[in-house]
């Protein structure tokens, strides 16, 4: 079996040989990086790791032939997500891990047939199945980071009854894992992102981003009333829309189906909110968002709900220098550069994924009308 090297100490099953004592027995063919290949039996296969989901070492397995892709139990449809917090997981790593799946799938009709998905308890699913599963754990984890905001306790938080609409389908109340864990386990993850946040901000900041990112309606108008305030508009301010044909990714297959991303600027302070699509077919939302605001200072500001974190610095009004760091000591740097007449948006970046992966890209927006 190959298996994803880890930062930590793996614990493999003992077996008796002969009369002898107990020995210990691990994988016989590792690998650390984001993915190995395998063609066995006329079956080419895609070993593809997922960092910080269920475990800090799942791993997904794709059977490219077959169209078949065995999830392991980063997709469970026996109970809510498992995440096991003392092996590295997380639940964002698990919504990463579902928005992957979801990404592989490739429908017959619709969000239908098609890709075969084997979960690791319950049905053969496909696409759609992984879609409705990530979009319930996308919409609990966004009540859970309401409440942490308002600053209610984790009693408060299971009396409030966040899961209580899905609990039909997924809920569990005796065996290993229970609706209660899964509730405890993402509040910790949350309120530790919401306490790091409140320490990176200061005292005297405003509300926390974990806050801002869980209302969405409520930022908007707050940027709205920002926008109001601050007289001109910068000059990065609007909607950019990502230009396929005029962009290119290393590796290519990084290359999303479409992407936009909102810019507001206000003094010295930078909002960002990007969402990304992977692919024409399946859900029209978008399969990953991410929103964070820093100030042009050269500091380290938390992205919302996410271990990562950006450094901004503005070199004039044309040009941004745009430093970020995530898990396992993944980097990236991108400079952005604004044409002559304002109309487009060039990004270039390069940087090492969580597997210690290279890679590199040049964005091209244009300012949407």
């Amino acid at each position: 079996m190959c298996t994803p090297t880890s930062t930590r100490t793996p614990v493999w099953p003992t077996r008796r040989t002969g009369a002898g004592p107990r020995q210990w027995h691990g994988p016989t063919d590792a690998f650390g990086a984001a993915k190995k290949t395998l063609f066995v039996t006329g079956e080419p296969i895609e070993m593809i790791y997922q960092p910080a989901a269920h475990s800090d070492g799942d791993v997904m397995v794709f059977f490219r032939k077959s169209d078949v892709v065995a999830a392991g139990d980063l997709f469970v449809l026996n109970s809510y997500p498992v995440i096991d917090v003392t092996r590295g997981g997380t639940l964002q790593g698990v919504i990463d891990g579902l928005n992957r799946l979801v990404d592989i799938a490739v429908p017959e009709y619709n969000a239908m047939g098609g890709t075969r998905i084997i979960p690791g308890h319950g049905r053969i699913c496909n696409e759609i199945d992984v879609v409705e599963y990530r979009d319930m754990v996308t919409i609990i984890r966004a009540r859970i980071a309401q409440l942490v905001a308002e600053g209610k306790s984790l009693e408060q938080v299971k009396a409030a009854g966040v899961t209580l609409d899905y609990d039909g389908v997924y809920g569990t109340t005796t065996g290993p894992w229970t609706t209660e864990m899964f509730i405890t386990a993402a509040y910790n993850e949350l309120s530790a992102a919401a306490a790091k946040d409140r320490s990176s901000r200061g005292p005297s900041a405003g509300p926390s981003r974990v806050q801002a990112a869980a209302s969405a309606p409520a930022k908007a108008l707050a940027e709205k009333a920002a926008s109001a305030r601050r007289g001109p508009a910068d000059a990065f301010d609007g909607v950019w829309i990502l230009d396929t044909a005029k962009s290119s990714y290393t590796p290519s297959s990084n290359m999303p189906y479409r992407r936009e991303t909102t810019l507001a600027i206000d003094g010295d302070t930078l909002t960002q909110t990007t969402s990304t699509w992977r692919r024409i077919q399946g859900n029209d939302s978008p399969l990953t968002r991410v929103t964070y605001s820093a100030k042009f200072d050269g500091k380290d500001y938390p992205v919302d709900a996410s271990s990562s974190r950006v450094a901004l610095r503005r070199v004039n009004a044309s040009t941004v220098e745009r430093t970020a760091s995530g898990d396992r000591s993944s980097k990236e740097t991108a400079t952005w550069t604004l044409s002559v007449d304002r109309q487009q948006l060039t990004m270039v970046t390069s940087g090492v994924d969580a597997t210690g992966a290279a890679y590199s890209s040049k964005q091209v927006y244009s300012r949407k009308p």
